[in-house]
């Protein structure tokens, strides 16, 4: 009874007017049918998005928001991976972007082009690039780390190393990020499986 009280005095609270002024506050800045499932935004307000490509339409992977449009990054040419290419030089199947604390974008690559498709030769990496002169600084490979049954799909840092989530074969993969050498720890331990299956 008591929680359910607060709940209502607190509903209360937030009246019409409040929940108005909260989205006067609110500025688009980019509106498309692209399907984004990741942002990354500079100090300096530079807005990047992951892509998720759609069928047939050619979409990038990688976009930078620029005067509300969509511009491929870093190029257009690392955006531009189609079936049968190697994946070594272009964005194969996008993850997740991140600003780093040293402030460039970083991009991971699951290195297939979707659920459930084979990884493609070079695909599976960690992609540095720096956003002062908007080229690839880095590509770690992670061919080393990972298997057949790999979907690498996140990325965290701390003291020079990159700690990534493996969602395909459950673990994660520490790498150093001056030697470019990973391993993989916690390799199905409880903690990196999902123990409430999920339900379509």
């Amino acid at each position: 009874m008591i929680k359910l009280g607060l709940a209502a005095v607190f509903a209360t609270a937030l009246s019409a007017s409040t929940v108005a002024s909260a989205k006067d506050r609110l500025t688009q800045v980019f509106a498309s049918d692209l399907i984004a499932n990741g942002v990354a935004k500079t100090l300096d307000g530079r807005l990047f998005l992951s892509v998720q490509p759609r069928p047939g339409k050619g979409d990038p992977q990688v976009i930078e928001i620029r005067d509300g449009k969509p511009i491929p990054y870093p190029s257009a040419a690392w955006n531009a991976w189609r079936q049968g290419d190697p994946g070594h030089a272009q964005f194969v199947g996008v993850n997740a972007l991140r600003i780093g604390p040293d402030r460039a974008l970083w991009v991971v690559d699951r290195g297939a082009p979707g659920l459930g498709k084979p990884l493609v030769a070079g695909g599976v990496k960690l992609v540095r690039i720096d956003v002062a002169t908007n080229k690839v600084s880095r590509i770690y490979n992670l061919a080393a780390v990972t298997t057949s049954k790999s979907f690498v799909d996140d990325v965290r840092f701390n003291e020079g190393h990159a700690y990534l989530t493996e969602a395909g074969q459950p673990g994660l993969i520490v790498l150093d990020l001056v030697t470019g050498k990973g391993r993989r720890v916690l390799e199905s331990d409880p903690s990196t499986i999902a123990q409430t299956k999920l339900i379509a």
